[in-house]
């Protein structure tokens, strides 16, 4: 078991009052913007593009190390290409996040969390990553510890040789309420407030949903590719509520989701939407018993683990870089990432030819 401290160093952060509101089921919290140290409260200095990516990017001293624009063979993912071999991890790091060991729980202690612990673990299933948050006290709400923690995990399964999947859960029976409107400490950090919503890693994610899944723990779930829900799964915009607004993904990703209309009903009425109506609406790619959606989802994952993993990759990464392109330049970028990985359709075409997956076997 490995178990970090959240660093002394942190960004000077505006002072703002308590809302005085519990818990309950919050929304997304908003703090002003810190004054940024002059480097990493991590310790590390900001990244530059790797050669051969052909790519650009300005990276703030804490953010990410995310690409910004692209040329012929880049790929907006938050470390490396995702249809490029397996990524290097930093040398002479000393983080487990960098070692790459098997099991890991990861813990970032707030001075601003009123002593109070907060984890957030990490844990292979063979090529399956798991990425809990484990505050069941808080239904799981995020405060800053909380965000770090995310962050952390999240970026230590991009740089994971062995996970190619990664799966977001909350310990307990909710799956996250939101951010914690009793500490109220979230910060606008490049990588956005609730630590991942503004980069993107080179990997499938999944959700796997329990209970309550609102305000900011909808827009976690959002920010992963498949979400699975127990039957009594419960989603919505919650922080409606309580006048927050959604600043960490909701209103861009949601009607991409489940379309304009439905995303307008949503955010304008916070109303609470059940398991079995977001199958209806595209929000759940599938609901499950109650206590079983960890299971659903890690099956989902062991089975796309179990295709060649270049052009799984790269297959998402075109689908995700042609959001908002025009169809001829969507086409463009598709063409590109297919060239990449073309080598891997030529060992499949060679494989099926010699007798592989005839009849539908392995679908």
């Amino acid at each position: 078991m490995v178990t970090e401290s959240l660093p002394a160093t942190e960004p000077a952060k505006v002072t703002v009052p308590d809302p005085g509101a519990a818990t309950g089921l919050p929304g997304a919290a908003l703090k002003s913007m810190p004054q940024w140290p002059a480097k990493r409260p991590w310790g590390a200095n900001s990244r530059t593009t790797g050669p051969g990516t052909g790519a650009t990017r300005t990276v703030h001293p804490d953010a990410i190390t995310v690409l910004t624009r692209f040329k012929a063979t880049s790929a907006n993912s938050m470390l490396h290409h995702p249809a490029t071999a397996a990524p290097r991890r930093r040398q002479g790091a000393t983080s487990g996040y960098a070692r790459g060991a098997t099991h890991g729980t990861h813990r970032a202690e707030s001075s601003e969390a009123r002593g109070a612990a907060m984890t957030v673990h990490y844990d292979r299933r063979d090529r399956v990553a798991v990425i809990t948050v484990d505050r069941p006290q808080r239904r799981n709400a995020i405060d800053d510890a909380v965000a770090i923690g995310l962050n952390r995990a999240w970026r230590r399964f991009d740089e994971d040789e062995d996970a190619d999947v990664g799966i977001l859960t909350g310990a307990g029976e909710t799956f996250c309420a939101g951010a914690d409107l009793r500490s109220f400490d979230l910060v606008d950090r490049p990588e956005g407030f609730i630590g991942i919503s503004r980069i993107r890693v080179s990997k499938p994610t999944i959700a796997a949903v329990e209970g309550y899944c609102v305000a900011g723990g909808l827009e976690l779930a959002l920010w992963c590719d498949l979400r699975v829900a127990g039957e009594s799964a419960v989603f919505g915009c919650f922080e409606r509520r309580f006048g927050v607004p959604l600043v960490d993904g909701g209103t861009q990703r949601l009607p991409l989701v489940v379309g304009l209309g439905r995303a307008l009903d949503m955010i304008l009425t916070g109303r609470a939407v059940g398991a079995q109506e977001a199958l209806d609406i595209g929000l759940a790619n599938r609901v499950c018993p109650d206590g079983e959606a960890l299971a659903t989802a890690v099956a989902i994952a062991q089975r796309v683990s179990s295709f060649p993993q270049p052009t799984v990759r790269s297959d998402r990464a075109a689908l995700l870089d042609g959001l908002g392109l025009t169809l001829d330049d969507g086409l463009a970028r598709e063409r590109e990432h297919g060239l990449i990985v073309w080598e891997t359709a030529v060992e499949g075409a060679r494989r099926f030819a010699a007798g592989a997956g005839r009849h539908g076997e392995g679908i």
